[in-house]
């Protein structure tokens, strides 16, 4: 499996489980709606990247076939080998640098993107507590109000039956 498609089952399974996050949340809490935006459109923001890396790579993919077009010219022109090969050489190692920047631009994204998916999931779990923490406020008041309610209805009754 290459690193592109790694990173984009990666990125699936990532994408999977907000979606799923996203929409417990959307059923108890819509006011978090915004901040799910601003998610999304990072998503967005990141996908974008990865395009212009798949970009680089096709970039790359074309040197190479280069490369091997130079290759066969070497071969039909021998007397220009040496001039030929120390240039695929240099390019070559040119190349081998770029790979290299862009696996370490790559490793450095994931683990911003890694650390990202941490503290999201931390922040996830911590609305879901607050969430819970608030359905039994809610459900106190709901008992404390028909207690009340209960109790307004016999003290009417009662001054009813007074009169």
């Amino acid at each position: 499996m290459s690193n592109e498609e790694k990173t984009l089952e990666l990125l699936e399974l990532m994408y999977t489980e907000f979606t799923k996050k996203f929409d417990a949340i959307d059923r108890r809490f819509e006011m978090i709606d915004q901040r799910f935006e601003m998610i999304d459109q990072r998503f967005e923001m990141i996908d974008r990247r990865f395009e212009m890396i798949d970009r680089r790579f096709e970039k790359i993919d074309q040197r190479f076939e280069k490369i091997d077009q130079r290759f066969e010219m070497i071969d039909q022109r021998f007397d220009a080998m040496d001039q030929r090969f120390d240039r695929l050489e240099n390019e070559v190692k040119e190349n081998r640098q770029a790979i290299i920047r862009i696996e370490n631009t790559m490793n450095e994204k994931f683990g911003a993107l890694f650390d990202w998916q941490k503290q999201s999931q931390e922040k996830f779990e911590e609305i879901d507590e607050k969430i819970d923490n608030l359905q039994v406020s809610v459900n106190d008041l709901y008992i404390k109000t028909t207690s009340h309610d209960t109790r307004i209805i016999e003290l009417t009754r009662n001054l009813k039956n007074a009169k």
